[in-house]
C-alpha cells in the first residue's frame, strides 16, 4: 500500500485528505506544520508528499528546501493558493512533481498522485 504524507495545517482539510486518500487505497499520514512533516519523512518513509504552501514554523518552500538537502527523491506536490503561483515556480527548481490549488478537485488530485508514483515506480524498475 503506498503511503502518503499530507502536510497540511487546517485541521479540518487534513480530515477530509484522510478519509478521502484512505478510500482510494493509500495509507496516509498527517503533519500540522513543515517541522512536523521533515520529521515524519524520516520515520514513515512516505512515497509521496503533498506539501501546503503556506504553514506555521516552516512553510512549504522551507519545508522543501530542508527536505532537498537530504532527499532529492521523494516526489512533492505542492497545495496552494491562487495567489502563491509565483512561489510554486521558485518551488520548481527544486524539483517538485506538481502543484494543485485551492479549492482542490480531490479526483484530479488522486489522478496526479497516480500519474507521479507510476512514474517513479517505473525509474526505479
Amino acid at each position: 500500500m503506498e503511503k502518503i504524507l499530507i502536510c497540511e495545517d487546517e485541521e479540518d482539510l487534513r480530515v477530509i485528505f484522510i478519509d478521502f486518500f484512505k478510500d482510494k487505497g493509500f495509507s496516509v499520514v498527517c503533519a500540522a506544520d513543515g517541522e512536523e512533516g521533515l520529521k515524519l519523512v524520516e520515520a514513515e518513509k512516505p512515497d509521496i508528499m503533498l506539501l501546503d504552501m503556506r504553514m506555521p514554523k516552516l512553510d512549504g518552500y522551507g519545508t522543501l528546501k530542508k527536505l532537498r538537502e537530504y532527499n532529492k527523491e521523494l516526489p512533492v506536490i505542492v497545495i496552494t493558493a491562487y495567489g502563491y503561483i509565483c512561489q510554486v515556480i521558485q518551488m520548481m527548481n527544486l524539483g517538485i512533481s506538481g502543484y494543485v490549488t485551492k479549492p482542490i478537485d480531490y479526483d484530479k488530485l488522486s489522478e496526479k498522485i497516480r500519474e507521479v508514483l507510476s512514474i517513479k515506480q517505473n525509474e526505479n524498475s
